[in-house]
């Protein structure tokens, strides 16, 4: 049974939760200390590690020989919801006779159920523990079967335990109609307080059935249940789908204090009794209002052949049904029968004496048996209440002129849309505050009554006991309501990332201030990311990422307080969408605890970031109670503040802050320029994704040579990490012809994005051919002219002119100077004697 439930979760990573099943371990009794750690714990350590164990049902360990500590197996359970107990207890832990510790160091809470921890000899620290902080408002049972060691003290340590579910009986008509559906809308298990979304496969899975919406065990036939006997809380939970009952109704509970909450809650939707109603010796009963839509008492078979409704010791007891119920139930046979009800008025009782078809005779109410504790005689005093601020108002009244009277003034705060005289239940100092007050004989009395609650309806009463006669009696109630003031802010109750820009939100209002809101201002701010924080590591080399989702930052989802409105129990809205994993966690006032709370900053303006949202602050008018922003950053953090607003005055902000879903197209940075060179010398530039998951931590560059493609080496690209600020590189490969080239994205959500290869065909140099034969025709031009020239040099020059002789050459005094040399001037030509 336990490994059945184990191998069936893969909810997350973060938290586990076992759903809608219980959790059984029993009768291991031939597995010893040794084999109990080996083949038990290594199988299913698994539970421990980061993991954060949620059981929606209840928890038993029954004789398991070897087990010396639940911790062992369960380190990090932290919650049992209780949706379904075993004999009003969520955690049972039975006959363990190797029992060390509980062990349960990490359990917070149990919402439902009491606790039975029922040991061996050798168990200790058991009451160190305080029960009623972790399972409130019920009952524990703790206990060794035998005590030997005097010296060992017990501890309460908040066990995981898990109880068998017996098997689910199906309706084939129900299951029929399951099955035409193609998708069953995500449905929240059956229980109090279901806190749990599940998809149509998962409830399946779970050996459920979806049915309207909700995940069930068992499919309501008819809504017809058979006779109800109620005195545990199981059988009141098995009467949930109960519209119709064929039989009779028996209610007897004594000591659960929870019990009214739960009756309200599981027989809210009863109708009709075929047979009778009887109610006794039920301690915590107060009021019937837990039959709030009860229409027919038809007496088919009467109790004692004559009584179609019987309430008998029931000694707080103060109302009966609705004013809804009594105005308009019909009774078809038999009487009632009152007895021994000490707070019941028998006013009260004429309420609903006329609805029957046989009256009552005097044996059936016998008098001065119902109401002798309850102070039913009215005396009037005059009251009057003047409110003086948003917690505090003024009473006033008359005091009667006898001595010795003793007042008191009893107030009680209004369920909103309440206004009968029983407020809750009937004046009574029981359930009321309680102000006691020695007044004067016949004199105007006031008091002052303060720590009220602000835009908050009260009712009050004064109550008077004479001593001497031991007679009590009461004024009419009156309401009074507290000034508005400041109101309280708001609670958001889902603020869900439904995609990759856009998110919802959700809210309720303070049940108080609900009427008196008008309006909503909605601040939606990015949160920013720093480039130094980025660049503060090197996530070229860090790679210790988590890069799947953790749904706890998509969706935050919370359960409101008990005084504000309720918000959807299934969690699954009409905008948003709940991300798989996401559970409802309980509210914590965290403001009570680190008194940071009281101050705001002004609201921002308007202001975009690229194609999104970086500031947005809207005003909702209305009764709009949810809205849904479109525009956002894919994959950011975005702090969202809320205030409820007055026509005075609006409340203090409530903060949270949600990161949106990834983008599946985003993080594809383009390449706007690359080349390459002969010598290998690739250069890159390019430009920052459009659409960035988050911010961008840092760029991967691939290139690819190609020199041949048989070649093994183009398969192994050549790379280079820059850092997110960077959009350029310059890297040097091996000198190839051709190259590819990719650029990679490493951003918050994804390791590892990149685009298409580009491809860089390599440019060579070609040197053109024709220089060198200019180079050789001007070698040759030259070597022509020198041969030409020396040639022309050569030749004998034969000519028949007279060559002109200077005959005094062989005279001059080359020392002389010019200016005597006189030959220069007048030169000397001889004539040969030949001519003449």
């Amino acid at each position: 049974m336990f490994k059945q439930f184990v191998e069936r979760d893969g909810i997350s990573r973060g938290t586990m939760c076992l759903c809608g099943t219980n959790v059984y371990m029993s009768l291991w009794r031939r597995l010893f200390k040794r084999r109990f750690k080996t083949r038990v714990y290594n199988k299913y350590k698994k539970f421990g590690g980061k993991r954060k164990l949620n059981v929606t049902g209840f928890v038993v360990v029954y004789r398991v020989a070897g087990l010396e500590s639940l911790g062992q197996l369960f380190p990090n359970l932290m919650r049992i919801r209780g949706n379904t107990l075993m004999s009003n207890y969520a955690l049972i832990i039975y006959d363990m006779p190797k029992l060390r510790e509980v062990g349960l160091y990490n359990l917070l809470k149990i919402d439902r159920g009491g606790v039975i921890i029922w040991t061996g000899p050798l168990t200790c620290y058991l009451d160190t523990i305080n029960w009623k902080a972790i399972a409130p408002n019920s009952r524990h049972v703790l206990r060794n079967a035998s005590v030997s060691s005097k010296g060992l003290r017990q501890r309460n340590v908040a066990s995981s335990v898990l109880v068998a579910v017996g098997p689910i009986r199906r309706v084939v008509r129900c299951v029929d109609i399951i099955r035409t559906r193609t998708t069953v809308l995500a449905s929240a298990l059956q229980g109090l307080e279901s806190n749990y979304c599940v998809t149509g496969d998962e409830c399946r899975h779970m050996g459920r059935l979806s049915w309207n919406n909700t995940c069930v065990a068992d499919c309501p036939e008819n809504y017809t249940c058979s006779s109800l006997i109620l005195q545990t809380l199981a059988s009141i939970q098995a009467a949930a789908r109960c519209v119709r009952v064929n039989g009779s109704i028996t209610i007897h509970i004594r000591t659960m204090p929870e019990a009214m909450s739960e009756l309200r809650y599981y027989l809210k939707s009863i109708k009709e009794v075929s047979d009778y109603i009887v109610i006794y010796g039920s301690i915590v009963i107060t009021s019937l209002d837990f039959l709030p839509s009860l229409q027919k008492i038809e007496g088919q078979t009467l109790f004692d052949e004559k009584y179609s409704f019987v309430v008998y010791d029931m000694e707080n007891l103060q109302t009966l049904f609705t004013a809804n119920v009594t105005n308009n139930l019909e009774v078809n046979q038999g009487s009632l029968r009152f007895y021994r009800n000490p707070m019941l008025c028998e006013s009260e009782i004429e309420k609903i004496r006329i609805l029957f078809p046989i009256a009552p005779s005097e044996l059936d109410i016998p008098e001065g048996l119902n109401g002798y504790s309850g102070g039913c005689d009215k005396v009037s005093l005059n009251l009057t209440v003047e409110v003086k601020n948003e917690t505090s108002v003024t009473v006033k009244f008359h005091s009667e002129p006898i001595p010795d009277i003793q007042y008191s003034i009893l107030y009680v705060i209004v369920p909103r849309g309440l206004r009968t005289i029983s407020v809750p239940e009937t004046c009574s100092e029981t359930d009321w505050d309680a102000i006691n007050i020695h007044s004067p004989i016949n004199k105007d009395v006031e008091m002052d009554l303060s720590a009220l609650q602000p835009a908050t309806s009260y009712a009050i009463c004064i109550e008077k006991y004479d001593p001497l006669h031991r007679h009590l009696s009461r004024s009419d109630v009156k309401h009074f309501s507290t000034a508005v003031g400041k109101p309280e802010p708001p609670f958001i109750i889902e603020l869900v990332a439904s995609s990759s820009e856009s998110v919802v939100i959700r809210w309720v209002d303070h049940l108080a201030y609900q009427p008196h809101v008008v309006r909503y201002e909605l601040d939606v701010v990015l949160v920013n990311i720093k480039s130094s924080d980025i660049l503060a590591r090197n996530h070229c080399t860090y790679n210790n990422y988590e890069w799947l989702d953790d749904y706890t930052v998509h969706a935050k989802i919370m359960r409101p307080p008990k005084n504000y409105d309720a918000g959807c129990e299934s969690m699954c809205g009409i905008l948003s969408t709940v991300t798989m994993g996401a559970l409802v966690d309980e509210h914590f006032d965290v403001c009570n605890i680190v008194k940071r709370c009281d101050f705001d900053d002004e609201r921002p303006k308007n202001s975009s970031k690229g194609s999104y949202i970086k500031t947005l602050a809207l005003n909702i008018s209305g009764p709009k109670k949810d809205y849904q922003i479109v525009g956002l950053a894919a994959y950011r953090d975005y702090r969202f503040k809320l205030k409820a607003c007055t026509k005075s005055q609006c409340s203090q902000s409530v903060t949270n802050t949600v990161k949106t879903l990834r983008s599946d197209s985003a993080d594809i940075a383009l390449i706007s320029f690359v080349t390459a060179d002969e010598k290998g010398i690739v250069t890159v530039k390019w430009d920052s994704p459009r659409i960035i998951n988050g911010a961008v931590l840092s760029y991967i560059v691939e290139v690819y040579p190609v020199i041949k493609f048989s070649d093994v080496s183009q398969m192994m690209p050549h790379t280079a990490c820059v850092s997110g600020n960077v959009t350029d590189l310059v890297m040097k490969s091996v000198v190839a012809s051709k190259y590819l080239v990719r650029l990679c994205t490493k951003t918050l959500a994804s390791t590892y994005s990149c685009g298409e290869k580009e491809k860089i065909v390599v440019a060579f140099q070609v040197i053109p051919t024709w220089w060198w034969s200019g180079i050789f025709f001007g070698i040759f031009i030259y070597s022509f002219s020198c041969v030409i020239g020396w040639r022309w040099r050569s030749r004998n020059i034969v000519t028949d002119d007279i060559p002109l002789v200077d005959a005094t050459s062989l005279y001059r005094n080359e020392s002389e100077p010019p200016a005597v040399m006189m030959s220069d001037f007048a030169p000397i030509y001889n004539i040969p004697l030949t001519d003449c």
